[in-house]
Parts: structure tokens; sequence; C-alpha cells
């Protein structure tokens, strides 16, 4: 389960008897899964950096190995759990991890606690990654996981609260990260989310859930692209984080 408050400017809200999702809803959710993929929270970007080193033989740092291809620890005030078994480039399994690993299969799993300028969050996350090309300059990532998010999001301008409860379904495909400094080049991140959220302005209390495919597709220069739906589409900084609407449909 994951708590995440971000502070942001929402859009009006509609209080009438049918729900549509509103823009400041696609907005939420296109914030959630950046704060899920970006560099500052210890997200997917900073996971695949340490499944790299962690494949290599290499500990990450604030990380300990704990035997039987284990690396754990705690880090952004979460515990990282990374499973690994690794082969050499002839595919015959290794002992141990090395600088010899070609490829690899990896557990992964977040929890904790997290709390950075932008938000805070209680994590839960697990998931199976297969890497291959170790022996290049170029590791590829493949695989699937799922994620539970409860979101608390705060209007600037009124007094109005918006919780979310996001399930994600997530697949990875040929997400090619540089080995040299671990920077995303290509390849995308497909989350199919389910949302429920229920708004708070004074007394009145509103509820609605909807379903939509968040599509990430990263660019090679810092940044992704999120695209919702085919039909919203938002610029993320992998850095920091910062999602900025580009396109709408």
């Amino acid at each position: 389960m994951r708590i995440l408050a971000i502070t942001l400017g929402l859009g009006f809200f509609t209080w009438g008897c049918a729900w549509e999702p509103a823009e400041s809803d696609y907005d939420d959710v296109a914030a959630g899964v950046g704060s899920l993929v970006a560099n500052d929270s210890g997200g997917e970007v900073g996971a695949m950096s340490d499944s790299i080193e962690t494949s290599a033989g290499t500990t990450p740092m604030g990380l300990s190995a704990s035997g039987a291809g284990t690396v754990s620890g705690e880090r952004f005030g979460l515990m990282y759990s990374y499973t690994v078994a690794c082969s050499n480039a002839s595919g015959d399994s290794m002992a141990l991890c090395g600088s010899e690993t070609d490829s690899a299969s990896l557990s992964v799993e977040w929890s904790g606690e997290l709390t950075l300028d932008r938000y805070a969050a209680s994590v839960s996350r697990t998931g199976m990654w297969s890497l291959t090309g170790l022996q290049g300059d170029n590791a590829t990532f493949n695989g699937m996981g799922t994620f539970s998010v409860d979101s608390e999001f705060m209007a600037l301008y009124r007094d109005e609260t918006r919780t979310w409860s996001f399930d994600y379904a997530a697949t990875y495909s040929d997400v090619v990260l540089r080995i040299a400094d671990e920077t995303p080049l290509s390849g995308e991140i497909v989350y199919q989310i389910d949302a429920e959220r229920t708004v708070k302005r004074g007394r009145r209390t509103r509820k609605g859930d909807f379903s939509v495919t968040a599509t990430v597709t990263f660019n090679g220069d810092g940044t992704a692209t999120v695209g919702l739906d085919g039909s919203r589409n938002y610029s993320l900084a992998l850095g920091t984080g910062i999602i900025t609407k580009i396109s709408t449909e």
C-alpha cells in the first residue's frame, strides 16, 4: 500500500449527478505515474539501476548482500529487496553474479515509508524482471509488476482534498539502460490502472472510478513521455519526477 501526497494546483471539479473524469483527474494520474518512475523517489529507474549493479556482483549504495543471491536494505525510507539469478554469455548459470554476468532474472520488492519535498508515501511493490546484454554497453529489461497506491492530493487555491486509490499492473517492454551511467535510452512501460477517486470540499464528498492505460516511453535525453489512453501526453523529467502537460487530443 502506498500513500502519496502531492501538492498541485487542480482544475475545477463538477459536482453533478453523473461523473466523468475531468482533466484534473488525468493530471493526478500522470503525477502518480511520474512519482513511480522518477529517480528521486527511488522508483522504477532507481530500481533498474540497482538491478544492473546487483547483477554485476556490486552491492548498490545503502543496501547489503544477505546471501542466496539476495540484496536488501533501506534507502529513501523504503526497504528494497532484490533476489537475482545470473548467467554468463554461454547461458550457463553462475553460482555468484559478477563481472561475467550477461543475463539475469530478478525478483524486485519495495516496501516502507517515503518522504520527499513533493510527496510522502507508504509503498508496496512486487515484480519480476529479466535483464540481457550486460556484457555490452546497454542492458535491456523486460518483465511485469504490480503496485497498489493510495494517494492524497491537496489543491493549492481552494479547500479541496482529492483522495485516490490506484491499482497498477505493469508490463516492461525492451526498456534499455546505458550501463555506464544507467540512463534510460528507449523502451516503454505500460501501466493498466484502475483508479478510484474521492473528492472532499468542505462538507461535501464525491466519489468516482475509472480505468486508464498509461504508457511511459523513454526518450534517451533524461525525459520520458507519459501518454494516457492515447489522448493526453505529458513530459516527465526523470531526475525530478516533474510532469508537464504537452498535449490533449
